[in-house]
C-alpha cells in the first residue's frame, strides 16, 4: 500500500517548485511596476514644477514668449506633455503628464515670480 501512495505523490515537489517560482516572479513584477510608477510620478512633478517656473518667468521678463509655450518646452525636457496650463495675473498653473508604455503619471504645480 505504501508503494501505491508513493507513486501517486511522485513529482508533486516539481509542481510546488514551479508554483513558488511563478509566484516569486509575479511578485517581483508587481514591485517593479510600483517602483516605476513612483519614479514616473516624481518625474511628472519635476516637469510640472519646472514648467510652471519657466512660464512664470515669462510674465516677469526673464524669458520671451507665451508662458504656456515656454512651459511646454521646459516640460518636454523631462519627457512630459501638457495636460493643462493656466495663467492668472503673475501666477502660472501647469499640469504635466509623463507616459511610458501603459503607465502614466501626472502632477500639478503653481509658480509666482516677482520682478527683481
Amino acid at each position: 500500500m505504501s508503494q501505491r501512495v508513493w507513486s501517486l505523490e511522485h513529482g508533486s515537489a516539481s509542481v510546488m517548485a514551479v508554483s513558488i517560482v511563478t509566484f516569486a516572479v509575479m511578485l517581483s513584477l508587481v514591485v517593479l511596476s510600483l517602483g516605476e510608477q513612483v519614479v514616473m510620478r516624481s518625474r511628472a512633478q519635476s516637469a510640472a514644477d519646472m514648467a510652471a517656473l519657466a512660464g512664470a518667468g515669462t510674465l516677469v521678463g526673464y524669458a520671451l514668449g507665451d508662458p504656456c509655450e515656454v512651459a511646454d518646452e521646459a516640460a518636454a525636457r523631462f519627457g512630459a506633455q501638457r495636460v493643462e496650463c493656466a495663467v492668472s495675473g503673475i501666477e502660472v498653473t501647469y499640469t504635466a503628464r509623463v507616459t511610458r508604455g501603459v503607465l502614466s503619471a501626472s502632477a500639478k504645480a503653481q509658480a509666482t515670480l516677482r520682478s527683481p
